[in-house]
């Protein structure tokens, strides 16, 4: 393992003292972590590093400093670490959050548009499915998450169960290469897509934590859509109450706390510290979105907070940066 010392004339980032060889091994806990960096804030400020066995890493506490430095700079941020282990013995290298930097036009709305009619399709299967087996919730949830994403990222239907498993099996070996079938046979089967399957049961929580919320967002939905069909994804502009649940949802529960691991690619400086190549950056999410400077009571579930009322503008948009900053 070679070790890389500061050899420059400027400072790392600020942080616990580390020890030879171990660095900061001791000092970050198995669990929520983001929550430990959230404490060091107070006494480092919002950009903090340690070391890890000879790596580099640098906690950001802030989406200033995580906008200057994934977004503004992803030329020199934009990479994926390289884990030997789940990326190339595995395969997760070629997965889009782990793959290395390459320019790709996704995710827009012109790009997903022609994928609105699936994503409804979807949503009402798993509403009948829901209807017949209401205690298969969960089971339900990860079914409707994985039929989305097979659809929209290969093209393939998931059929229901009733249908030939051999068929299914066969269908899916056809369609792409060996090192992806195990994970899209977990998909078809209902057993992957943990965010997707984590953010439905939450919300699903939530609601009976909040009967308020429930009630203004069926009030809403009612008024706008009425009770003869189903409400789609046109009808999103005319429900600004549901879309500021949808957003509070996302800031409250996140769901990578840690955000998107990225790696520079070159040497660079910024206010003043030294960050060398190979550094590791993890944006702490968790802390962002639960700053109180940003988002005053962060930790009650508050839709209000981003539907715009009378002289007062909604708060930050927890989409810039939730999914993931930088280039992809």
């Amino acid at each position: 393992m070679r070790l890389r010392r500061n050899n420059h004339a400027l400072p790392f980032p600020p942080g616990p003292k580390a020890f030879p060889i171990i660095g900061n091994f001791f000092d970050v806990p198995n669990e929520k972590s983001w929550e430990t960096f959230s404490k060091w804030q107070k006494q480092y400020g919002d950009i903090i590093s340690i070391e890890l066995l000879g790596r580099r890493i640098v906690i950001l506490n802030s989406s200033k400093h995580a906008i200057e430095l994934l977004e503004k700079r992803s030329l020199k941020s934009a990479n994926r670490p390289n884990f030997l282990l789940a990326g190339e013995m595995i395969g997760w290298k070629n997965t889009l959050v782990m793959s290395q930097y390459v320019h790709r036009v996704i995710g827009t709305r012109s790009i997903l548009e022609p994928y609105y009619h699936h994503v409804e399709h979807q949503g009402y299967r798993f509403l009948n499915r829901l209807l017949d087996t209401p205690d298969d919730f969960a089971e339900h949830v990860r079914w409707m998450a994985g039929a989305i994403i097979l659809v929209i990222s290969h093209g393939y239907e998931v059929q229901d169960r009733r249908r030939s498993q051999k068929r299914d099996t066969w269908q899916l070996k056809e369609m792409t290469d060996k090192p992806y079938e195990t994970v899209k046979a977990q998909l078809a089967e209902g057993t992957a897509s943990a965010i997707l399957h984590c953010r439905a049961k939450c919300s699903s929580f939530l609601m009976t934590l909040y009967p308020e919320v429930q009630r203004k967002a069926q009030a809403e939905i009612d008024a706008v859509v009425g009770s003869d069909r189903l409400p789609t994804i046109q009808d999103r502009e005319q429900l600004p109450y549901i879309s500021a649940l949808v957003l509070e949802l996302l800031r409250w529960f996140v769901i990578v706390p840690l955000g998107i691991t990225h790696v520079t690619t070159e040497d660079d400086v910024y206010e003043g510290y030294w960050i060398p190549k190979g550094t590791y950056i993890f944006p702490n999410m968790w802390k962002m979105m639960h700053d109180p400077e940003v988002y005053p009571d962060p930790f009650l579930f508050k839709p209000e907070r981003f539907a715009p009322g009378e002289g007062q503008a909604p708060e930050a948009d927890p989409h810039n940066g939730i999914f993931g900053f930088g280039r992809r």
